[in-house]
């Protein structure tokens, strides 16, 4: 896992091969799921997650203020 800077960090060092062996059945779910997409729906739906999320962190952050 790359910290903030790109550097790996300490004791994260050899298990991306294994955290992703726990993702496989997901990583494959989702790719039958997207195969039902053309380009332009996938476009669609990433634009839709990214705002999503960012607006999910907005109201997270204003939260943490109050």
């Amino acid at each position: 896992m790359r910290g903030a800077r790109g550097r790996t960090s300490p004791g994260r060092v050899g298990r991306n091969p294994e955290i992703i062996g726990l993702y496989a059945g997901m990583t494959s779910a989702v790719e039958e799921i997207c195969a039902d997409y053309d380009e332009a729906e996938l476009a669609l739906l990433a634009d839709f997650l990214r705002r999503t999320s960012t607006a999910g962190r907005g109201a997270t952050d204003e939260l943490a203020e109050r």
